[in-house]
């Protein structure tokens, strides 16, 4: 694997992390419920992971279309029980990727066992977003 795809691997990778596990801090919120997590998609969606931004587009019928460093992957999305689970064709060559998915304010969350984690929150477009693909972040930084 090109040293690029193991840095877009390692970020779709934290997207939603295999082993997740919610914080025990009190103020962390309760994680979403299958129902809660279906009707995250459709949607477009900002995202940091590992200080590094992504644009993420999720359609009803399980389909994944995402972008970092102007690359672009394709994927699908799946809830199983309580769990949001992805798998990038070229990002994680296809393995699926399982968490739970948390809410604060309008930004959702993942951390996997190791506290490395990542958020992301849905947009109205992507051309509208003002967002700045590859390193940094987002405009409205509200964590």
């Amino acid at each position: 694997m090109k040293p690029f795809s193991l840095v877009v691997a390692a970020c779709a990778a934290l997207i939603v992390s295999t082993e997740a596990t919610q914080a025990a801090d009190e103020s962390q919120s309760p994680a979403l419920a299958a129902e809660e997590l279906q009707e995250l998609f459709p949607g477009n969606y900002e995202a940091e992971v590992a200080g590094y931004d992504m644009l993420i587009t999720g359609s009803s019928n399980g389909t994944l279309k995402g972008q970092a460093f102007s690359r672009k992957d394709d994927g699908r999305w799946w809830v199983a029980e309580d769990t949001l689970c992805v798998a990038w064709s070229n990002w994680t060559d296809g393995e699926p990727m399982c968490g739970v998915i948390t809410r604060k304010g309008d930004w959702y969350h993942s951390q996997n066992d190791k506290g490395e984690g990542m958020r992301f929150r849905r947009i109205q477009e992507l051309a509208s977003s003002s967002f700045k693909l590859g390193r940094g972040k987002s405009s409205e930084d509200t964590r």
